[in-house]
This record gives C-alpha cells, sequence and structure tokens, in this order.
C-alpha cells in the first residue's frame, strides 16, 4: 500500500501538466472541423462567451437531457478561446456538438478570428468521443 500513495503525488503532476495552458489549446484547432463563421468576418465583442451562445447557441428551450455550456479555455493578452459544448441533442444520430471559437483582440473588444466544430455520435452510430467524423 504505500508504494500507491508514493506514486499517486507522481500521476497527479503528470495529469496536471499535461494538456493544460495555452499552449495545448492552441494547438487543438486540427482537432476540430474548420466552419465559415456566421458573424461574418469582420465580427467583434466585448464577450467572446456571448457570442459564441449567439452564434451556435440553442435559440429555444429543449426538452430532454439537452444540456448547453460556454466556457473560456484560454484567455491571455493576445488570445481568447471559447468552447461551447452542447450534449443530449434531439438528433438520431448525434448526441453532442461542440464549437471552438478564437478570438484576436480589436481595440478594447476580440474579434473572431477561426471557428471549428467537432461530434459525439449516438451508440452504433459512429465514435462516443468528440471528433470531426460524422455520425452515421
Amino acid at each position: 500500500m504505500p508504494r500507491l500513495f508514493a506514486t499517486l503525488p507522481v500521476v497527479a503532476a503528470l495529469v496536471l501538466v499535461g494538456g493544460c495552458g495555452p499552449a495545448a489549446e492552441q494547438d487543438d484547432r486540427s482537432a476540430y472541423n474548420e466552419l465559415d463563421s456566421p458573424a461574418g468576418p469582420d465580427q467583434v465583442t466585448a464577450d467572446p462567451k456571448q457570442m459564441a451562445l449567439e452564434l451556435f447557441g440553442s435559440a429555444e428551450p429543449v426538452e430532454g437531457s439537452f444540456s448547453e455550456s460556454v466556457v473560456t479555455v484560454v484567455e491571455s493578452e493576445t488570445q481568447t478561446v471559447v468552447k461551447l459544448t452542447q450534449t443530449g441533442l434531439a438528433d438520431d444520430s448525434v448526441e453532442g456538438k461542440r464549437y471552438r471559437l478564437d478570438f484576436v483582440p480589436a481595440g478594447e473588444n476580440w474579434q473572431l478570428e477561426w471557428v471549428g466544430d467537432q461530434q459525439r455520435c449516438r451508440e452504433g452510430r459512429g465514435p462516443q468521443e468528440w471528433t470531426t467524423e460524422r455520425c452515421l
């Protein structure tokens, strides 16, 4: 038993270091399908999370197990990255959608620079992890 406790801090340290911080998120674009921005090329906002909800959020109440969340995953002077996640979708093949929106500074505001998406399929319809593969 003492050997297990001795390795726990090392495992925890590896988990905390791996995949954290702006460098990990900046390399993350390749895990998404690039989308044309519905906001247009010069869209700026003071609130990137609000823009994500306005562009891709659910406009109407959804029944069942639907949930939606928006989080800022990178926030610095040079970049803000927001992820909007929707799960429990009322779709036969797609269980969830996730959007990544990258913003760059535009004066006192943020300009939308890049948008991508992923999906998670229902069982038997494709991958159950977040992927760029289309569901069947």
